[in-house]
């Protein structure tokens, strides 16, 4: 059925049962939502056996082999042997009668034993998300293959072989019927494409040596949905394009102009019931005068391509959903894998730590309800960062970048919601409550340190860097937890004390760097093997010392929390070992060299004197005046 056509103008009459399924498959779902996920898992199911989405053998059988879970249950030896599977209703046609498949589905159902339906069905659907036909609509081709007669010189002789083409909206695939991909093109390389009767010509320029060459039935259903993906590319490209320069003066304008306060304005249509799942953005390159009276709205004095004037009735309750909040650039950055979730929590860390962004929301929500799905998105963000945590710490080898980039999606998708949340209850509060903004820049932080680990843990599972860094983004995730559910807004500390602190952490950095410096020089004279033993332990060193010292930084503003001052003691302490340990490790190796003790000595001194100051200046603080904190 066409979308733009209505039931009526389909010819569908009052009588008639309709199927309906998603049209697109979302990166994160809630599998606690048992709808949800059995619709998800019924359209992914239908996906796999009617070939939409084709697999190989082996992906094929864990397909069946999870059905099977989800359909029978755990495996009973008496019970489940060959002949008890109606494999029409399990496998694809592709392979129904491939020989002794059956068996094969048997095998794998024994691994799967004790796993619950939902989370068979929630597997089922990872599954196939990482499929590679996944996201691809499927064309059954023949290819013909020109070669030359080896037996007749200057004969050329032809082959057809049947073949599958996938089209998505970023690149042209070719399979073989064993759905092996033969060869892959992106859609930007394109550089034309044809179709006369049934026969397909696409023309990679520079990129493909030879013009691919297509018999299909689908012909024109090909070229259509390819114009169709490369009109929308040229269209993402036009529009942005347009926004580019005013989107990032605003940007700048937030995180850089300290008198910058948020405009508040109605710049398009605004629903007459508005929810907290309708959210009202506004984008413009200076601050609108906007008019704001109830029984109307007016939009006037709007700057550059937004220029309009313009009124319409509009309720008392409807003007109060009309104060929008600073749409920052990490909303814009469309996340899809583990690159652009870090790019986008990265952004967020950086806008909620700006100081000159004010945030001026007024939702129509309650306090109840904002507390409430605040809860939520707190319990799926941190229970995600553990879940990928736990996988990676498990057998790092193991991880595949398709995991992955859906998980740091969903955690990067949890952490906008959870930060959302926490500016929502604190102009629900009445008060800027900087100490749930800082929180929710903490999470974000540590959200960004993880992925920014995940790709060096990709890159090289081996990396010492990466295993320290394990621990360092672990630690880091617990601290923002603790933040989160502690801190108060009469917790942060008085601004003296603050700019003292931030002092003794300057100190503590520049110290450590001289200590973890003048070790290497010292290596340089070793023996090879001595020399790369104690390069590792530096590199060691400084991991912890980075995670040690960031988890300093962020526990500082707040020392006036109990919980957050034992950990702050903790966290110096560690500090104060690696020093010493340090000290003692270099002494060893420099007893020929004065200077270079005289040196290191003076660094380790500066590190303890930083770290004795800092814990002085946490405990003699005072809390921050009511009037600054709101």
């Amino acid at each position: 059925m066409l979308p733009a056509r209505t039931l009526y103008e389909e010819g569908v009459t009052p009588n008639e049962t309709l199927c309906f399924a998603r049209q697109f498959f979302g990166q994160s779902w809630d599998e606690s939502d048992p709808f949800q996920l059995e619709l998800m898992y019924l359209q992914s199911n239908d996906s796999i056996l009617t070939e939409e989405y084709p697999c190989s053998k082996k992906e094929a059988i864990e397909f069946a082999a999870l059905q099977f879970q989800i359909t029978f249950g755990d495996h009973k030896p008496d019970k489940h042997v060959p002949g008890f599977l109606n494999l029409d209703q399990f496998l694809s046609p592709q392979w129904r009668k491939e020989k002794g498949i059956e068996v094969e589905i048997l095998n794998t159902h024994k691994k799967h034993y004790g796993l619950t339906i939902q989370k068979a069905k929630s597997k089922y659907y990872q599954l196939m998300r990482t499929l590679k036909s996944f996201g691809f609509s499927i064309f059954p081709c023949q290819q013909t293959l020109q070669f030359e007669d080896k037996r007749k010189e200057g004969r050329m002789k032809f082959k057809t072989r049947n073949v599958k083409l996938g089209v998505s909206k970023e690149d042209i695939v070719l399979f073989s019927s064993e759905n092996v991909i033969l060869n892959q093109w992106s859609l930007w390389k394109l550089k034309s494409y044809q179709a006369k009767q049934n026969i397909i010509v696409l023309d990679f320029g520079e990129h493909d040596s030879e013009l691919v060459k297509l018999t299909s039935e689908q012909a024109t259903k090909i070229m259509d949905l390819i114009s169709g993906y490369i009109e929308l590319i040229l269209k993402v490209r036009e529009d942005k394009e347009k926004i580019l320069v005013e989107d990032q003066e605003l940007h700048e304008a937030v995180l850089e102009d300290p008198d910058f306060e948020v405009a508040v304005g109605v710049t398009a249509y605004v629903p007459v019931t508005y929810t907290p799942q309708q959210p009202l953005v506004t984008r413009q390159n200076k601050r609108p005068q906007t008019a704001l009276i109830p029984g109307s709205i007016k939009i006037q004095n709007l700057s550059g391509p937004m220029q309009a004037h313009a009124s319409f009735d509009i309720s008392q309750d409807t003007l109060a959903a009309a104060k929008f909040s600073f749409k920052g650039k990490s909303e814009d950055v469309k996340m899809v894998d583990l690159a652009s979730s870090f790019k986008s929590t990265k952004l967020l860390a950086q806008e909620l730590g700006s100081a000159s962004v004010k945030w001026n929301v007024e939702p129509t929500l309650n306090m109840a309800n904002a507390q409430a799905q605040f809860a939520t998105d707190k319990s799926q963000c941190f229970e995600g960062i553990m879940t990928l945590l736990s996988k990676v710490k498990a057998d790092p080898n193991a991880l595949s970048r398709q995991t992955v980039d859906m998980q740091a999606t969903q955690i990067a998708s949890h952490a906008r919601n959870l930060s959302a949340g926490c500016r929502n209850i604190s102009a629900l509060s009445g008060e800027k409550q900087k100490s749930l903004i800082g929180s929710a820049q903490s999470i974000a932080s540590s959200v960004s340190d993880l992925f920014a680990v995940m790709q060096s843990v990709l890159n090289d599972p081996t990396d010492v860097a990466s295993v320290e860094g394990l621990i360092g983004v672990e630690k880091s995730v617990q601290i923002s937890q603790m933040l989160l559910e502690n801190v108060k807004p009469e917790h942060t500390v008085d601004e003296g004390t603050k700019k003292l602190m931030g002092g003794c952490l300057k100190e503590l950095q520049s110290g450590l760097a001289v200590l973890f410096d003048s070790t290497e020089l010292c290596a340089a004279s070793l023996p090879h093997e001595e020399k790369e033993k104690l390069l590792l332990e530096v590199r060691k060193a400084e991991a912890r010392a980075g995670w040690l010292f960031k988890a300093a930084a962020e526990l500082v503003p707040y020392a006036l929390c109990e919980p957050v001052s034992n950990e702050l003691t903790k966290v110096t302490l560690e500090l104060k070992e690696l020093t010493q340990q340090f000290q003692t490790k270099h002494s060893s190796l420099t007893t020929h060299n004065s200077t270079q003790n005289r040196n290191f000595n003076k660094a380790a001194i500066s590190v303890c004197d930083s770290l004795k100051y800092l814990m002085e200046a946490s405990l003699t603080s005072e809390p921050h005046s009511l009037d600054e904190i709101v």
